[in-house]
């Protein structure tokens, strides 16, 4: 097998410096979009537990106004003559 080398016209140094700036561009947009979908899956978490604290509060709230419900018409049926 025989190994092709590419001639550039550029200096190596000027080649370096850029592919180390390509790269470095990279990282970075790599790591931002890492920071970013951390940042959106700790906001889902939060909101999932959100979400199940009002209904349980919620629910609660539906039972309590049901047994106050029930206690106001066995009031009004006692006080009626």
């Amino acid at each position: 097998m025989s190994q092709a080398t590419i001639e550039y016209k550029s200096p190596v140094s000027k080649l370096l410096g850029s592919a180390r700036r390509g790269r470095e561009k990279w990282k970075n947009n790599a790591m931002q979009s890492k920071r970013l979908i951390k940042e959106l899956k700790q906001n889902l978490c939060n909101a999932r537990e959100s979400r199940q604290r009002w209904r349980g509060e919620a629910s609660q709230l539906r039972r309590r106004v049901a047994e106050l419900q029930s206690e106001l018409e066995q009031l009004k049926t006692r006080s009626s003559p």
